[in-house]
């Protein structure tokens, strides 16, 4: 299966089921952007280690009810002042 290509309602449905963790699907999108971003440009930093920290904390525990995304790989603009 490629854990890329599935949706986010698929992804965050296969961690709340416990199908694939968090962290998986984390260290399999920062492959994808391993290969793909020399070429696009598209992420200007990646703090790798601190994506597989937060989660590995997401595979400790289950999403509540109002986290519909709970545990899916996301970017965040780089304008933002973003940590944590």
């Amino acid at each position: 299966m490629d854990l890329n290509s599935l949706s986010m309602t698929r992804m965050a449905e296969m961690i709340a089921a416990r199908e694939v963790s968090a962290e998986e699907l984390m260290r399999a999108h920062l492959a994808l952007a391993e290969r793909q971003n020399p070429r696009l440009n598209a992420l200007i930093e990646v703090d790798a280690d601190a994506a597989i920290d937060a989660a590995r904390e997401a595979d400790r525990r289950r999403p509540r009810e109002d986290e519909p995304f709970f545990g899916v790989p996301m970017t965040v603009k780089g304008a933002w002042n973003w940590r944590g």
